[in-house]
């Protein structure tokens, strides 16, 4: 039983820090993703390139437990980062199953992985969003999305 809301910020702390980053990374997808069955091993790799130096443990311990707006856009960045990020790797059949639910359609998707593309990749993707996150506008990033059209 959780007495206070500093408890509950406690508890989600020492939760978040206990696990390994494949856990880690797991437990952020199962909310997003809840709609589509098991990803695809391309797709799971995509994420796991995404996801290796991508900072998932601070915005997730940001969003649990901000307590200024600072923090608190820092997270909403951070998680926004992630999701696109995430987005980019999805298959087709795992966009039509998550897509409808999160309001996208599939030309978002085919945006989102020229983005990716345009980048290099996955990681270059993330470390982009991330940057864009943080308060900065890599060149690469700007020029990657009007060329996408975003």
């Amino acid at each position: 039983e959780i007495a206070s809301l500093q408890e509950y910020d406690e508890l989600i702390t020492e939760f978040i820090a206990c696990l390994g980053d494949d856990s880690l990374m797991r437990v952020y997808l199962s909310g997003m993703l809840a709609n589509t069955s098991q990803l695809s091993p391309d797709s799971s790799a995509c994420l796991r390139a995404g996801f290796a130096d991508f900072d998932l443990r601070s915005t997730m311990l940001a969003g649990a437990t901000w307590e200024t707006e600072d923090e608190l856009g820092l997270a909403m960045s951070g998680g926004v980062a992630a999701f696109f990020m995430t987005l980019s790797c999805l298959n087709e059949a795992e966009w039509q199953a998550a897509g409808p639910f999160l309001d996208l359609k599939l030309s978002d998707r085919e945006s989102l992985q020229c983005l990716r593309e345009t980048l290099g990749g996955p990681a270059e993707l993330a470390a982009a969003l991330q940057s864009r996150a943080t308060g900065e506008r890599p060149p690469a990033l700007a020029n990657a999305e009007a060329q996408c059209g975003l």
